[in-house]
């Protein structure tokens, strides 16, 4: 029997020395083989940050000359981390981020830097695993992850000290998703005939999941509060992966079930009702938005960060014309800066052409979005979690930032992925079924030479 054992091993080992390719294909359908490579590259790329220095521009207020968070982890640096509106922000948990590097590394720079691309490497690898839970598509998942990696936008927000807020607030973002993932699983799954004891333990663990999303949630709006947006997200989600606004259609044998009109109104109601519930669900998540929102603008408003020299006809125009820019530099990243300055007013056919643009863009979304519902997800996505940052409330001086695409632009490299991947998915089944065609309309070859050709075709099939 141990012989047989040692005979079946020696085979499969000679089986996989003869065939690599199958081996490295096995790894390439492999999440932690693509994560881990993704973490290599993303690691390497982003590994010169710690030879940088600190920079005059936001560094002195968050760390350099800031001694609250030089002073490291005390009862009374968290009490004000809690309490401050320093910066014009409110963002605890980032300031408690800062101030437990400078109690581990003092007023080391490189070491500093380190802690966001380490915060960034997994937010890249997270990413890859929540959005492959969410869709099952591991080649498309991983593609939004390393466009999101290593996209030239997104160095602004890793390679800078006081954006720290950015990647902290992301990874918790993500896991926000992830829990909620997990509470909308849990919520489905079904148990047949419960026992009370089933029963209580299903209802803890969907009611654990869900609170567990919303304590992410809350963390992540204590490290930047863009995140108010999380509940829009969260319903986008419910449409596509989730299929949870999937209207209900009503089983035609069943009693009491009538046709036709009847039927369809019957749908129409299950529908209002099913989102009326997802609503519902999101009362809490938009209850700590609106108290994140209100903080902020306090604070904002306090601090002088506010800007009321800008009219609202000029704040709406810039606003449209960012959207434009930032897509514009998602294809092509150039000419990028730390500061865009805010002209004041832009010129009116700019903001015609942006304008258009944009409603050129919801259209085509609106159309082709009826069989392709990503793009409505991925579009919604982009457009409203920029709402914050967009500048219809302007705060400071800028016209817009790369940093504040950091999130958002995760909504188009969805588009543009999952989009690629129809088209090439549609072109290799019309390649097949041209296939098929013509060799079904070629003369018949002798019985003995059509074996190998029909396996040929099982195989690619």
């Amino acid at each position: 029997m141990a012989a047989l054992s040692t005979t079946k091993s020696s085979e499969r080992e000679s089986a996989r020395a003869q065939t690599p390719g199958a081996f490295w294909k096995a790894k390439l359908r492999s999440p932690g083989f693509l994560s881990m490579v993704l973490l290599l590259v993303t690691f390497s790329v982003f590994l010169p940050v710690v030879s940088h220095e600190f920079v005059n521009y936001d560094d002195p207020d968050y760390v350099t000359a800031n001694p609250h968070v030089q002073s490291g982890l005390k009862w009374e640096n968290v009490i004000w981390a809690f309490t401050t509106g320093h910066a014009s922000n409110w963002h605890p948990l980032t300031w408690l981020s800062h101030m437990l590097d400078c109690q581990l590394f003092g007023q080391h720079p490189g070491a500093q830097h380190l802690t966001n691309a380490g915060f960034h490497v997994l937010n890249t690898v997270l990413l890859l695993l929540v959005l492959r839970r969410l869709t099952g598509a591991l080649w498309r998942s991983a593609l939004v992850a390393a466009l999101f990696a290593l996209h030239p936008l997104h160095v602004e927000s890793v390679a800078w000290i006081s954006e720290r807020k950015d990647v902290l607030s992301t990874l918790l973002f993500l896991l926000t998703i992830w829990a909620y993932s997990k509470y909308v699983g849990r919520r489905a799954s079904s148990v047949q005939a419960p026992s009370p004891l089933e029963e209580r333990r299903h209802f803890l663990h969907v009611s654990g999941y869900y609170s567990l999303t919303l304590l992410f949630f809350a963390l992540g709006l204590m490290s930047k509060p863009m995140l108010v947006t999380m509940p829009f997200v969260l319903l986008l989600l419910d449409y596509w992966p989730l299929n949870r606004l999937s209207p209900w259609i009503p089983d035609s044998g069943a009693k009491g079930v009538g046709h036709g009109a009847t039927a369809q109104k019957q749908t129409h109601h299950r529908t209002l009702a099913t989102i009326l519930g997802l609503i519902i669900e999101k009362i809490p998540f938009l209850a700590l938005s609106l108290l994140s929102s209100y903080i902020t603008f306090l604070v904002q408003q306090k601090g002088g960060a506010v800007s009321t020299s800008i009219s609202l006809g000029a704040r709406i125009a810039n606003a449209l014309i960012s959207y434009c820019r930032y897509v514009g530099k998602m294809f092509w990243p150039e000419n990028l800066s730390v500061l865009y300055p805010h002209p004041g007013r832009w010129p009116v056919w700019e903001v015609a052409v942006s304008g258009s643009l944009l409603l050129l863009i919801f259209l085509a979304v609106a159309v082709l979005g009826r069989k392709r519902p990503y793009l409505w997800v991925g579009w919604l996505w982009f457009f409203g979690m920029l709402v914050p940052v967009i500048g219809l409330v302007q705060v400071g001086a800028q016209s817009m930032a790369d940093r504040y695409t950091y999130v958002p632009l995760i909504g188009l490299f969805m588009m543009l992925v999952w989009g690629c991947g129809d088209v090439v998915l549609a072109k290799l089944r019309t390649d097949r079924k041209l296939e098929i065609v013509s060799e079904k309309s070629s003369p018949s070859p002798p019985r003995e030479e059509r074996r190998p050709f029909a396996s040929a075709i099982l195989l690619h099939e």
